[in-house]
């Protein structure tokens, strides 16, 4: 809860405007003509947030002359007195209120009621009152998941349809997300789906359903609209085009079961995977418990449009049928070889054992004949933007450089946890130790052919693409030397 905030803390400031004049008079004549006088707030309701300023606006009129103003709210020791004969010198029949205030940084409740009182130099009186929440929204919701692109579907006759998913997150509360479809090619075909926020305070709304769509090799044009309590909207367009089924030149494995873990990562999640032929497919992965579930997708940041998993029945098959794909079910730890065919939905998966040589951490090193020198073999990432653990971290070329852990279940895999910095130039290479710099084998490099960091080269001098943290924390990087994979996530 908010702390009450002391009286001195708090200030306005008075914004006075005439609305019309008349002749000065040393002599102020009140006629009373019995009538109350007239108070039109600009609005009954104002939003606003902590140290924020707002405005309590409003026109007053009265026909014997106003004499004060009055705004009074105890809550938040708001208690001014405007007396129109301090500023005029004869009566004033027409007055525009603006007076500013500015909230402090911290209050007890999130609502208050403002009397606003108005008394005629008749001693006639007008009550009225505004509400003050502090809601204020001024940022738009944000799409957290969405179509990437423009998107494909597969043309398959009767069973031709549109798996849309998308999600959105606003900062207050959501009223609604939307999705509008038009095809210029068929005027008959139009779809208008709203998914409206089913509580008061719902900040996060996920669409997915599967629209049907012409078997035709037809174009759809696509709007998603995400709009939140205050009306702050956003919107997204993109094109959906029937195609034959596509070979697609690159495929990922997903061990994750959200969109938000496919994106929050800085480099090999999801992780690619080899495409060994038309439309044929082969994934090797390391399983690090039993039962562990994956599922393949042609795009990076989202399980839609398409989604590639069991087909559950045909346990020999995949398929990416919408709201009928299965997880494939890894069903003890270790490394396993998928093969599938998204043409014929052949689909194997078989467990086996790596024969890469494995890294040697108890191995001691002899830098020089002096045996004080001696070290234990092991593994460092060595660049930019990485923090240094401890002063004597060997850094041959980069900024810094951090030791590699190797696991003890799998020693194919080393790690390390390390902070990086939000919006920090991140670039690194995976080397051996050594004290005195040299650059020793086996070393890992990221390929930047594609600037995406997909896969590591071994003993090649290539230079990752660097990646930029989205938030400063603690993240971790693990590698498969083996498979030739690493990824740097953020964790907990």
């Amino acid at each position: 809860m908010r702390t009450r905030f002391m009286r001195n803390a708090l200030y306005g400031s008075l914004l006075l405007s005439v609305f019309s004049l008349y002749g000065c008079s040393n002599e102020m004549e009140v006629q009373d003509d019995g009538q109350k006088p007239v108070l039109n707030l600009t609005t009954d309701h104002i939003r606003s947030d902590y140290g924020r300023e707002f405005k309590i606006e409003g026109k007053i009129s009265d026909q014997s002359g106003i004499r004060f103003i009055r705004l009074e709210c105890p809550d938040l020791f708001l208690d001014k007195t405007i007396d129109l004969l301090q500023y005029y010198s004869e009566p004033q029949y027409e007055y525009n209120l603006s007076y500013a205030f500015t909230l402090p940084e911290e209050l007890e409740k999130t609502d208050y009621t403002i009397k606003v009182t108005v008394t005629d130099l008749s001693g006639e009186v007008t009550e009225g009152s505004l509400l003050l929440t502090l809601d204020l929204d001024e940022e738009s919701p944000v799409f957290t998941a969405f179509p990437e692109g423009n998107v494909t579907v597969f043309s398959k006759g009767d069973r031709t349809a549109l798996n849309l998913h998308f999600a959105a997150q606003d900062n207050k509360s959501l009223s609604y997300i939307a999705v509008d479809m038009l095809c210029s090619s068929n005027p008959d075909f139009v779809v208008n789906d709203t998914l409206w926020a089913s509580e008061a305070n719902t900040s996060l709304l996920d669409y997915m359903k599967s629209i049907p769509l012409s078997a035709d090799y037809l174009n759809y044009d696509c709007k998603i609209t995400a709009m939140d309590k205050q009306n702050n909207k956003t919107e997204k367009n993109f094109t959906v085009s029937v195609t034959a089924l596509s070979d697609y030149t690159k495929m990922y494995l997903a061990d994750v079961d959200n969109a938000e873990a496919l994106t929050s990562d800085l480099l090999g999640v999801p992780m690619l995977i080899d495409h060994v032929g038309e439309f044929q497919y082969e994934a090797r992965y390391y399983s690090k418990a039993p039962n562990t579930e994956i599922r393949f997708i042609p795009q990076k940041t989202d399980f839609s449009p398409v989604c590639f998993g069991l087909d559950p029945d045909d346990p020999t098959k995949i398929t990416d049928a919408f709201g009928l794909a299965e997880p494939i079910i890894l069903p003890e730890k270790g490394y396993y070889k998928v093969s599938f065919n998204i043409q014929t939905g052949d689909l194997n998966v078989e467990k086996y054992t790596p024969d890469t040589e494995v890294l040697d951490y108890t191995k001691t090193m002899h830098p020089d004949s002096n045996p004080v020198n001696d070290y234990l073999f092991h593994m460092v990432i060595s660049g930019n933007g990485l923090p240094t653990n401890s002063p004597d971290t060997w850094s041959p070329n980069w900024a810094c450089s951090l030791p590699l852990e190797q696991d003890q279940d799998n020693k194919y895999i080393l790690y390390t946890e390390m902070t990086l910095q939000k919006g920090a130039d991140v670039r690194f290479g995976i080397y051996p130790f050594h004290p005195w710099g040299w650059w020793l084998e086996p070393a890992w490099h990221f390929e930047n052919i594609s600037g995406e960091n997909e896969y590591l080269i071994t003993n090649n001098s290539m230079e990752m693409t660097s990646v930029r943290p989205k938030f400063t924390g603690t993240y971790r990087f693990e590698m498969d030397y083996h498979l030739c994979r690493a990824k740097l996530y953020p964790v907990e």
